[in-house]
């Protein structure tokens, strides 16, 4: 049976008509971006314009000083933009910054979080309490471990090279915290991001079962120099 991008109408009416776009076709299928534009190439199916329009620049402008944050001014350009061109053009060519604050949240999300880092569920939440990932986070060998990540990589965020200065740094592990105790501290498992790169990435693969082959997928391969002597 032929698969769905495969077919020419399917891909068409998909991308030109219902104004999808590659990525989120790609995720559907459950194949790579580059997939769906080679299908559509072999196809003739020509890509929309990737070019910005003065309109668009302007409105990114305006959300952008109404303090909207990068995923929601992605959201308002569905069908047109991916994340990654809004994220892109903002940061490299408009060179604004995110709203974003991780800081700043509703309490009853603060509540969720906590209870998700005590490991119970939210109805059995009895006050904020300091996980033992917190203290851990906190002691000198991990402190030096974070210190040392940063200067490997010169103090520079991996994925989109902004140094630090102008940008909260992370220590990111490649395999997750919570689940990998023998490699919290180990230099080949972790990397170095900033904030927002940092959010990204969880967002696209979540905080669990995080490993070596997700990053291959998230990096540009220059970026995976620091970490191809990782083993899982």
């Amino acid at each position: 049976m032929l698969k769905k991008h495969l077919d020419k109408n399917w891909l068409y009416v998909e991308y030109w008509i219902k104004k999808r776009t590659a990525e989120n076709i790609a995720k559907e299928i459950g194949c790579s971006e580059t997939n769906i534009f080679s299908v559509m190439k072999r196809r003739k199916i020509n890509r929309r314009d990737r070019r910005w329009t003065k309109k668009q620049i302007d409105k990114i402008l305006e959300l952008n000083a109404k303090g909207r944050i990068f995923k929601e001014i992605a959201d308002y350009f569905e069908g047109q933009k991916t994340y990654d061109a809004v994220r892109n053009t903002c940061y490299k060519v408009l060179k604004i910054k995110s709203k974003y604050n991780p800081a700043v949240r509703e309490e009853k999300t603060r509540k969720k979080i906590s209870a998700s880092l005590q490991g119970i569920d939210i109805e059995k939440w009895n006050g904020f309490k300091e996980t033992d990932n917190a203290l851990v986070r906190k002691s000198i060998p991990y402190q030096k471990w974070r210190t040392k990540i940063f200067k490997r990589d010169h103090y520079t965020c991996q994925k989109c090279i902004r140094r630090s200065g102008g940008v909260y740094l992370v220590a990111h592990h490649i395999t997750n915290f919570s689940k990998n105790l023998d490699k919290r501290i180990n230099m080949e498992n972790g990397i170095t991001l900033c904030k927002e790169c940092h959010m990204e990435f969880h967002n696209r693969y979540g905080r669990n079962k995080n490993n070596l082959e997700q990053i291959k997928k998230y990096f540009s391969s220059e970026a995976l120099d620091l970490i191809l002597k990782y083993k899982k």
